[in-house]
């Protein structure tokens, strides 16, 4: 991703997200954009922190860094998806776990 003004751009539906954003003039020409496309999303989020405000960020001592792309194991934003469902009738547990994956 350009790390001086990516400018992504988001769509998402019901179960599917689509990311543009520039890409790096060092790996490829001027003005190059990627577009990423995630199917099955359940949830996501988009904008804050920037990259000044990042090492705030609860994944921060993990190593996340600005401008690049992980999943995250055993993910907190996973747990907390699957606390809010324990309510509903027919949860079973671990099934968020087993289906999804946190980026």
């Amino acid at each position: 991703m350009d790390t001086g003004a990516p400018r992504p751009a988001v769509y998402s539906d019901e179960n599917r997200l689509l990311c543009a954003y520039y890409i790096s003039e060092r790996v490829v020409p001027a003005n190059t954009v990627a577009v990423v496309r995630f199917e099955g999303v359940l949830q996501f989020r988009f904008g804050y922190p920037n990259d000044e405000a990042l090492h705030g960020h609860p994944l921060a001592k993990a190593g996340l860094e600005p401008y690049t792309a992980y999943v995250v194991e055993n993910s907190p934003l996973i747990t907390e998806i699957e606390n809010q469902n324990l309510v509903h009738h027919s949860f079973k547990p671990g099934i968020y776990k087993e289906h999804f994956r946190h980026w």
